[in-house]
């Protein structure tokens, strides 16, 4: 043996170490059935481990901590017989002391086994498959020290060209312990009678969340190829041949688990699975797609993620389930084969462009853009005859009454622009440069006063404005009979003149907004002020010729105007806010 591969063969746990040598330890072998059962203490014979060891279970947070500190700072001076005999007990605590509230005690757990792999790594290599399940899930730890020590610990013990290939032999393990995290409750997670239920809810949140997370950096691990036999479970997982359940991804990703995580009244763990469908639908589509006749699994798991967008409360939550809505639509294109357009996205659309949702463009747009052609081409005939929509098929009447309001809402947006009342004084010439009387100093006074509020105004009816804009050019550039073409092939004559009518006032109406903010917000500017720099780049940026020829080329170069200068805007606005 070289001198490389003999130091390689001391750094690491190789795949023979973890599939061989030993007989496997089920994933749920030694695990308590109740979260309160007493987990065995260290038998050894070393004292100083026996007192670290009762400590460490001790209830007391602060107990706990400090044994764990010392446990970190002793273990590396014992021997290997020692550390053998320790693991037998340590791989069972880790199982209950990774679901700690106290993030320093999660941290040191994966240091304790950074220590173990530094002082001889085959130690953990028959301890692997009861060890492998809570050891991933702290890598997917809210707490970034957490994950990152996690993380760190696992690949400080596996070879980087057999991690993908431990991964799957484990797989089994890995999912066996998710499954059990995702359908806990907080009962079952923590003794209500010491533990208040807020806590307890804050703490199932956590370990859902580190769940979701982990089993999404576990996908994004594994190759397309093992992904897919996990998927189809033909994958070579450490357990088939001693008998013991296999765990697949049919067994985590069931319309059970879907439903618990995209309805939870959590909204760390919504987010954290609006996370994971995009990830599975770029890694893995299969897993969404593959399609139980018995149940109907996919088409359920389809319709739950589109009710999502009726019922989301958090805006955050919302701008991530968008991104993850663009990214399933686009990787799987029988989306639109498994869910109905009309029946179950076009209510979405609607609902959406309600009036109590003032940001409502900005998530009809990704979902109007990512409809198959077939279905857009249902809104051709509204465009030449609205009335045309009345003779079709109820689903192309559904299509062209999605159609008309969305026209509805644009040409009202053109009409009102950004801010209505300071278009109407700037178009009326009520609102002008030069002195200013005591009564008007005093109005300009009060509107200073008032101005980061009235910043913020300005920047969102920008910002609305700018989607109308998008939306309409989105309609200008994709509605036509020729599909199959690319869009810098259409002709002048297949782009409706209705549409191209309402982009060139919106971007006029984004002209006017602008400028009435330049004298709404400061009054009487100076030359070096910002946002008086920022509006006067922003104008000159934006303005395009209504009457211009080349309708696409021009609605391209405005969008990406605006959306530099609403960028400006934006930064200025927060700029002055904070120098006034």
């Amino acid at each position: 043996m070289s001198k490389k591969s003999e130091k390689q063969s001391k750094v690491f746990i190789s795949f023979g170490d973890v599939a061989g040598g030993f007989k496997p330890v089920s994933a749920a072998a030694g695990l308590p059935s109740s979260m309160s059962t007493p987990l065995p203490l260290y038998g050894g014979s070393d004292s100083e481990l026996v007192i670290l060891s009762k400590k460490l279970m001790k209830k007391d947070g602060v107990t706990k901590i400090k044994a764990i500190q010392d446990l970190v700072g002793v273990l590396n001076t014992k021997s290997e017989a020692t550390l053998a005999e320790f693991l037998v007990f340590f791989v069972y605590a880790f199982s209950k002391l990774y679901l700690e509230d106290h993030r320093v005690i999660r941290e040191k757990l994966c240091s304790i086994l950074l220590t173990v792999v530094r002082v001889e790594r085959r130690l953990l290599a028959p301890h692997m498959k009861t060890l492998i399940g809570p050891w991933w899930m702290l890598t997917g730890d809210p707490v970034g020290d957490v994950a990152v020590t996690s993380y760190e610990s696992f690949c400080a013990a596996i070879p980087p060209k057999k991690r993908q290939l431990v991964l799957v032999y484990l797989s089994s393990s890995i999912l066996t312990e998710a499954v059990k995290n995702i359908h806990l409750r907080p009962e079952t997670l923590c003794d209500l009678s010491l533990t208040p239920i807020d806590e307890a809810e804050e703490r199932l949140e956590r370990v859902m969340v580190s769940t979701l997370a982990s089993i999404e950096k576990f996908v994004t691990t594994l190759s397309a190829e093992q992904n897919l036999q996990l998927a189809r479970g033909t994958a070579d997982v450490g357990v088939e041949s001693f008998g013991e359940t296999v765990m697949t991804y049919k067994d985590l990703f069931t319309q059970a688990m879907w439903s618990k995580c995209l309805e939870s009244k959590f909204v760390l763990v919504r987010r954290a699975a609006y996370q994971l469908i995009a990830t599975l639908a770029l890694h893995t589509p299969e897993v969404l797609t593959t399609r139980d006749i018995s149940n109907k699994s996919s088409i359920d798991f389809f319709k739950l993620f589109l009710s999502c967008l009726l019922v989301e409360t958090s805006v955050l939550n919302l701008h991530v389930l968008l991104a993850s809505f663009v990214t399933v639509t686009t990787s799987i294109p029988a989306f639109f084969d498994i869910a109905s357009v009309t029946e179950d996205v076009v209510p979405v659309l609607l609902h959406l462009l309600q009036p109590n949702a003032p940001f409502a463009l900005e998530y009809v747009l990704p979902i109007a853009g990512s409809l198959p052609p077939e279905q857009v081409a249902l809104l051709e005939p509204a465009s030449a005859d609205p009335t045309a929509a009345l003779k079709q098929s109820q689903s192309q009447q559904s299509m062209c009454g999605f159609l008309q309001q969305l026209f509805d809402f644009a040409e009202q947006k053109a009409a009102e622009g950004g801010v209505q009342s300071l278009r109407s004084e700037v178009v009326a010439g009520k609102v002008k440069s030069g002195r200013r009387n005591a009564a008007e100093k005093m109005n300009v006074h009060k509107m200073l006063q008032q101005q980061s509020q009235r910043a913020e105004c300005v920047v969102l009816g920008i910002q609305t404005d700018v989607c109308a804009v998008e939306l309409a050019t989105l309609l200008l550039l994709r509605r036509s009979t020729s599909f199959s073409s690319s869009i810098s092939s259409l002709k002048e004559n297949q782009i409706s003149d209705n549409v191209e009518a309402v982009v060139s006032q919106l971007v006029q109406s984004i002209i006017i907004t602008v400028q009435s903010a330049t004298v709404a917000l400061r009054g009487e500017t100076t030359k070096g002020n910002l946002f008086q720099k920022a509006v006067e780049a922003s104008v000159s940026d934006v303005a395009i010729s209504p009457g211009s020829a080349q309708v696409k080329e021009t609605a391209r170069a405005a969008l990406g105007a605006i959306g530099r200068s609403l960028l400006q805007l934006h930064r200025a606005a927060l700029m002055e806010m904070h120098i006034s």
